[in-house]
């Protein structure tokens, strides 16, 4: 076998295979969870590696006191690094619970600010990621196409020089 072919093969195996754990994995949720205990300081930050999949926040607060929440992606964050204005994706002021649903978010790091003025209270926080990763399907789907030329290379090649005599 010839090298632009057994390329070519190696190529669609590697992407075939990523594809099937993507699609697999996929289908599940990813639940992130953490209790926030606000006795240690009244800010508490969260710092996540998101997906760009469907994502929902949910929050339920132990008590009916004040707790705001900031979030910013990476853009946003790299934004308040360098500049010092702060811009968020999402920001909120409660004193129940919330289950918001943000949609596709775009991937990165995002980070989570909790603030609250009780120091006693606990806010259960879970963050819910499910859907597919358009992205990734994308770029191995890509791969998988250039994979089946690189193993249709001698085939084309014979095409090719049979057009030209």
């Amino acid at each position: 076998m010839r090298l632009l072919p057994r390329l070519g093969s190696i190529l669609i195996a590697i992407s075939l295979g990523i594809l099937a754990e993507r699609l697999m994995l996929d289908a599940n949720s990813s639940y992130y969870g953490i209790p926030i205990d606000f006795s240690n300081s009244r800010n508490v930050v969260f710092i996540i590696n998101l997906c760009n999949r469907e994502t929902s926040l949910l929050m339920d607060l132990e008590k009916k006191t004040n707790v705001g929440l900031i979030v910013m992606n990476q853009a946003q964050i790299q934004d308040f690094l360098n500049s010092g204005s702060i811009s968020y994706f999402a920001c909120f002021n409660l004193t129940t619970g919330l289950s918001k649903k943000f949609g596709e978010v775009e991937r990165g790091i995002h980070i989570f600010v909790f603030a609250s003025d009780d120091d006693s209270q606990v806010v259960r926080f879970q963050l819910v990621q499910s859907g597919f990763e358009p992205d990734l399907i994308y770029f191995n789907i890509s791969i998988i196409i250039l994979g089946l030329f690189l193993l249709l290379t001698p085939f084309f090649k014979r095409i090719i020089l049979r057009c030209i005599k």
